[in-house]
């Protein structure tokens, strides 16, 4: 018969490797307690407490495939992640069917369509990050003296908008149906998506622009507009959009609400980092 003491010894690094020797595919739950995230939980590094580190090298040591649930209520440094475990899934702080839904997820019966609300940063000392930036006018370069860090990239993690899913998607035949439009007119973009995948997914189109030239420094990108689009494999769709021009407008130095004549850059796109880009000239 087992003693009390030995049904409730908490579990060890070395229990999780036995563990995960008699797996074919380790997931792996690490990241923060509840109580450390929301107001006055602020904290110093955004590493994953404890020994989880020592816990998720243990595991990856057995060379089993590991799949790494993260839950948090922040970004978290997990730069090491992509060449140490097969997938990840940010599961955040989630209510009382996180495991069924995690599950679901887990096992395929639901295909992940989510997409991040920010930029991942790939430490703390690139925080803060953000996808509507403002250029620096200082180009990226191998040497010291452009923008960036001495020891690693100046991109986040994964960039706004990002998400996977169990297919993929290809985007083609941008359209600028207005080229030409007046400061009371509309912007019109369109492109095709196709699911070139072997299963049914979601994506989620998104839509940039830039004001190349402005009265005051513009973002390098602007969301302007998203759609969920869900297709069978091997189907494609034309995704539309439309934006007046007024909702390309930015204030001046004396905070007037203003449209700038000129040229606009327009991407649809899967996130804030890529897609199929064009033009288009307010006049």
């Amino acid at each position: 018969m087992k003693s009390v003491e030995t049904e409730n010894k908490p579990a060890s690094i070395p229990d999780a490797v036995d563990a995960a020797k008699k797996a074919d595919v380790v997931v792996l739950f690490v990241g923060e307690l509840a109580g450390m995230t929301g107001e006055a939980s602020s904290r110093s590094t955004i590493d994953l407490p404890g020994d989880q580190m020592k816990l998720i090298d243990a595991v990856v040591a057995t060379k089993k495939p590991v799949v790494l649930v993260l839950e948090s209520g922040r970004p978290l440094d997990i730069r090491w992640a992509p060449d140490k475990v097969s997938a990840i899934v940010q599961a955040w702080f989630l209510g009382v069917e996180a495991g069924n839904a995690i599950a679901h997820t887990l096992l395929g019966d639901a295909s992940p369509s989510g997409r991040l609300a920010l930029s991942w940063p790939r430490s703390i000392g690139e925080i803060p990050t953000y996808y509507n930036h403002k250029n620096t006018g200082r180009p990226i370069a191998p040497d010291r003296w452009h923008t960036g860090y001495l020891d690693q990239s100046p991109t986040p993690l994964y960039p706004f908008g990002f998400g996977l899913t169990y297919t993929r998607f290809s985007y083609t035949n941008l359209k600028i149906e207005s080229p030409m439009i007046s400061s009371d007119g509309t912007l019109r973009v369109s492109a095709e998506i196709e699911n070139t995948g072997k299963r049914e997914g979601t994506e989620v189109v998104q839509l940039y622009v830039h004001d190349q030239v402005a009265p005051t420094s513009r973002p390098v990108r602007e969301l302007k507009g998203f759609e969920r689009v869900t297709l069978v494999p091997g189907a494609h769709k034309t995704v539309e959009f439309s934006v007046n021009a007024n909702d390309l407008g930015s204030y001046d130095p004396s905070m007037h609400w203003i449209v700038p004549k000129g040229t606009y850059d327009v991407w649809v796109a899967p996130d804030a980092a890529s897609g199929i880009q064009g033009t288009s000239e307010l006049q």
